[in-house]
């Protein structure tokens, strides 16, 4: 049983696709997305079929949705994130609530600088280090130390949050494919279907460049499902 809070003061951080293609396939069927956003992309945008939609300052209703789950993700918005906090505080316990506060950064200054803002304000509100996740994200390299090296280093000296060698997500044109077509990974790749066999098999040229187009994208997925994987795994165990 696990409820996770995803969260930063910076917008474009990514929390909805980690939110959707990170922890919700891999926490179970039974699990509860929340989405506190009230203006930017939701998690239905990107395939979702249910979310539980509310604002900031409505965190009275959702600590009473989380009593009936045992598993949730709440996907905080920048734009209710302050809100948040400021009702959350409200409330005895309040940072019981969640296992997790995962704070994922893009390697851009804004992005990280915030990151750092957004771990500070929960250690301030009396989270522990260890239920705070820095998650570095949209990394073009296979290591995150290549392109964030500094922030890496700051964080594990500060010792107020986790950082997790190879918990990382990879920069991929999957992502934008998955998005454009409200798919999952999972829909993607399926081991029930073989698109090079049908592609070689097609009656026509237009049915058989959509097979190989296919086979393309679900190549390319793999490698990118199997990262997250490892990541969730190092989360989740810690």
């Amino acid at each position: 049983m696990a409820k996770i809070a995803i969260l930063s003061f910076n917008g474009s951080t990514g929390k909805t696709l980690i939110a959707t293609h990170l922890f919700l396939p891999r926490m179970g069927d039974e699990t509860t997305f929340f989405a506190v956003e009230t203006i930017n992309l939701s998690a239905q945008d990107l395939g979702v079929k249910k979310v539980e939609t509310l604002a900031g300052r409505n965190f009275g209703e959702l600590v009473e949705m989380l009593v009936l789950e045992d598993n949730a993700i709440v996907d905080i918005g920048a734009s209710n994130i302050e809100a948040f906090f400021a009702e959350m505080s409200r409330f005895d316990g309040a940072i019981e609530e969640f296992d997790k506060y995962v704070v994922p950064a893009t390697p851009e200054p804004k992005s990280w600088k915030e990151a750092i803002k957004t771990i500070s304000a929960l250690v301030e509100m009396g989270v522990p280090a260890e239920k705070i996740v820095f998650l570095p994200n949209r990394i073009e390299n296979a290591d995150p130390k290549e392109e964030m090296s500094d922030v890496l280093a700051y964080i594990k000296k500060s010792g107020q949050a986790q950082v997790f060698d190879g918990a990382f997500i990879h920069e991929s044109e999957v992502f934008d494919y998955l998005a454009h077509k409200r798919m999952s990974f999972a829909e993607l790749i399926r081991d029930d279907v073989d698109y090079k066999q049908l592609a070689r098999e097609a009656e026509s040229k237009q049915k058989a460049q959509e097979y190989a187009r296919m086979f393309r994208w679900t190549r390319q997925a793999i490698p990118i499902r199997n990262s997250l994987d490892e990541t969730f795994k190092a989360i989740m165990e810690s």
